[in-house]
């Protein structure tokens, strides 16, 4: 499957484009007039983050997958405790 040929460098790649197509979406948020405007871009806005999570969870997995010393349960560990402490 292409995620085993892809390397964790890549993935980083991917996030950057997906954050700047969430800032777009964003964006397009603030100028959006009208609930049905809004609505339209709060689908595209939930795509994009959606991706955006893809990306991340792919991270994790990537560097484990290449011997890093990294998991994805570790990983969620330490965003949950941010969260709390924030």
């Amino acid at each position: 499957p292409w995620f085993s040929a892809v390397s964790p460098g890549e993935v980083v790649q991917f996030t950057r484009s997906e954050l700047a197509e969430v800032e777009a979406e964003m964006i397009a948020m603030n100028c959006a007039g009208g609930d049905a405007q809004r609505a339209v871009v709060g689908r595209r806005l939930e795509e994009e983050i959606g991706d955006l999570l893809f990306d991340v969870l792919m991270l994790a997995c990537s560097c484990g997958r290449d011997g890093l010393p990294v998991s994805l349960a570790a990983a969620a560990t330490a965003a949950a405790e941010k969260f709390q402490r924030r």
